[in-house]
């Protein structure tokens, strides 16, 4: 190796016309065992190879740009630090990218000249990718008197790697930097864990490359993604039914433990689509398709009863065949490996060195209820079957005659199911100017879907089935584009609110709709993570309905609520600034009771002359009513004027909501 550095080293002062600081050495990986379990939290057993990355560098202390050339792949890459997006020239280049943004903070205002060289292939199944992240990483840190220990060099690298779009687990990173040779690496990721594993005297393996390139763009990274979805799927629908929650997203790994999700796997659909599973509420639909440099098409229906089983019993493969190699059993070892791979073919998973670039389906869908999904065509795992320390598996039983649907709707209000709601979205707009002088406001796009359209997902999320939606400046527009429902999964009826005459007026116009049952409502200009919607309806089943309440530095612009022990015990409608003793604000959704109505008639003009639901609701609560009092989770945004549509626009691009 020593040859090979002083050659590096050469090279790279015959193109900088300085001699490197540091030469760093990342070498390539292979997985004997372990396909597509690192991304669900499950244990993974890989090798490092001879086959490496050399990267050197020198510090540059003239300006902030790091220079990347490689003797194996044309076009260097500059990138300057602390430039966020900036262009990508090449494919590698994301790679180099990734990496300079996860040293921000490290070194401020150096810059660095690379010099990239070696004998692993790229595009080859080998994680040139991952060692190319580490080794830059390593490169830079040291060069500039900062090198990283180990464990932050690892994480940095995931991130890094993870810039090409495709949402790998830390399986290569850990094999890079912790790999020995004439040992295998167990790697645990639930709880986070790593072992050597000696390999039997004697024994050599041989990677051959099928010259097929296995790139991580285009297609083969779409359907790498699909099947991190898959699995977040699986394990959302798994936990729900044994009534487990999993942390954001969700991985197998978290419940793999448990005795008879190997029975309710078999119950999982063949295949389901991210915003059916978030219809039936076992998870957030941001929580499934949430990815660091890509989007996924929620529409998308991706495999997940196949893919569950494989990355479950390869787990177990996983530990038999440490086991194996620890008894020097080498015919034990190859029957897993045979095991390992023939579930993997029929799955058309992809395997380091084979390089098959997959096709997914590359069609985009427009994200609108009236292009959305014709409801629910998956399963609704339903609580109740044991869990951990449970008695025994019970089977999931059909809901409402129609097949392959569970029941999905909620208890409300005093125990009792919710299956309406009311959107208010008869309102202008008019601080937002030119932007509603042709467009109704709750049809303006945030994160790639008209504003209302996230209400509604969340309402459909949380089981809802039918929504009256109050129009009015622009109202046929409005529901022209969202027709009747169907294609959301629910019923949509429309009322007209021709006088602007406050939101306690527009609810009464959909009294007859909502009839005298609880009924969940929001305002048609609020934008929250779907979940929250459910949790309302959750917390309503106790009480006489429920309120969301989201922390403000002044409520003057909304509604201050006092709040006590998890109740509300007092709403005031827009207060004097400055003067409010409590910083929760109505969010802007809820569950109300039957009991609302005889306080929304009874309600005289503020004096702004409108009559206002927030006041009724004081007045509901002020005569005994009981509401809960439900923070909001993630990100809230009330969409009034420009400044804050842009701000929700990138705040919900961002976090996938």
């Amino acid at each position: 190796m020593t040859d090979a550095i002083e050659q590096v080293r050469q090279a790279f002062s015959e193109r900088y016309g300085h001699a490197p600081t540091v030469v760093a050495v990342a070498p390539g990986r292979v997985n004997l065992i372990g396909e597509h379990t690192d991304y669900s939290g499950l244990p993974v057993l890989p090798i490092a190879i001879e086959r490496r990355l050399f990267v050197a560098a020198a510090p540059r202390e003239d300006e902030a740009v790091v220079r990347v050339a490689s003797e194996q792949l044309e076009t260097p890459s500059e990138v300057v630090r602390g430039v966020a997006n900036a262009p990508v020239h090449a494919p590698w280049h994301r790679y180099v990218s990734g990496a300079v943004g996860q040293m921000e903070g490290v070194a401020p205002g150096m810059g660095a000249d690379i010099l990239v060289a070696g004998d692993l292939p790229a595009a080859s199944g080998l994680s040139s990718s991952a060692a190319l992240a580490v080794g830059l990483l390593a490169a830079m840190g040291a060069a500039w008197g900062e090198a990283l220990d180990r464990e932050v060099l690892v994480t940095r690298a995931i991130h890094a790697d993870r810039a090409s779009g495709a949402e790998t687990g830390g399986m290569d990173q850990a094999a890079i930097v912790y790999a020995e040779a004439g040992h295998a690496l167990r790697v645990d990721f639930e709880p986070p864990a790593r072992r050597l594993v000696a390999l039997p005297a004697g024994i050599a393996f041989v990677v051959a490359n099928s010259g097929v390139e296995a790139p991580k763009g285009g297609a083969a990274r779409d359907s790498y993604n699909e099947r991190v979805v898959g699995a977040r799927i699986a394990a959302a629908m798994l936990a729900d039914q044994i009534g487990v929650d999993l942390t954001n997203p969700p991985r197998l790994g978290e419940i793999a433990g448990v005795d008879v999700v190997d029975i309710l796997v078999d119950e999982l659909p063949e295949k389901i689509s991210p915003v059916e599973v978030s219809r039936t509420g076992a998870a957030g639909l941001e929580q499934l398709v949430q990815l660091t440099a890509a989007r996924f098409d929620h529409m998308r229906k991706v495999p997940v009863r196949k893919l569950a089983r494989h990355i479950l019993s390869e787990a177990v493969r996983v530990d038999d065949a440490e086991a194996a190699l620890r008894e020097g059993d080498l015919a034990a070892f190859g029957k897993l490996l045979n095991a390992s791979h023939e579930p993997a073919r029929r799955l058309r998973l992809q395997h380091a060195g084979v390089g098959r670039a997959l096709q997914g389906d590359a069609r985009r869908r427009r994200s609108r209820c009236a292009a959305h999904g014709r409801g629910v065509r998956g399963i609704r795992p339903r609580r109740g079957a044991a869990g951990a320390g449970g008695g025994g598996h019970r089977r999931r039983e059909r809901g409402h005659g129609r097949p392959g649907l569970r029941s999905t709707r909620e208890p409300g209000a005093g125990g009792r199911v919710i299956e309406r709601a009311v959107l208010f979205a008869a309102g202008r707009g008019t601080r937002l100017g030119a932007l509603t002088a042709a467009t109704p406001k709750p049809l303006l796009a945030v994160a790639g879907k008209p504003i209302i359209v996230h209400a509604l997902d969340g309402l459909a999320a949380a089981g809802v089935r039918e929504v009256v939606v109050v129009t009015g400046y622009l109202g046929e527009q409005l529901e022209a584009e969202l027709g009747n429902g169907e294609a959301c999964g629910m019923r949509l009826t429309f009322v007209r609110q021709d006088e602007p005459d406050g939101t306690a007026r527009a609810l009464l116009l959909a009294r007859d709709a909502l009839r005298d049952e609880p009924f969940a409502w929001a305002w048609g200009d609020v934008l929250v993570r779907p979940a929250n919607y459910r949790a309302v309806i959750r917390a309503a089943a106790l009480a006489d309905g429920a309120l969301a309440v989201n922390e403000v530095d002044d409520p003057s612009q909304g509604a201050a609520v006092y709040i006590d022990d998890g109740v509300v015990r007092r709403i005031v409608e827009k207060p004097a600034p400055g003067t409010s003793a409590t910083r929760w604000n109505n969010a802007g959704l809820g569950v109300l009771g039957p009991g609302i109505w005889e306080h929304a008639e009874a309600l005289s003009p503020s004096e702004r002359g409108e009559y206002e639901l927030p006041r009724a609701i004081a007045a509901w609560v002020a005569g005994g009513a009981r509401l809960r009092a439900v923070p909001v989770e993630g990100p809230w945004s009330d969409i009034g004027t420009p400044a804050s549509l842009e701000a929700a626009r990138e705040t919900f691009a961002r976090r996938g909501a």
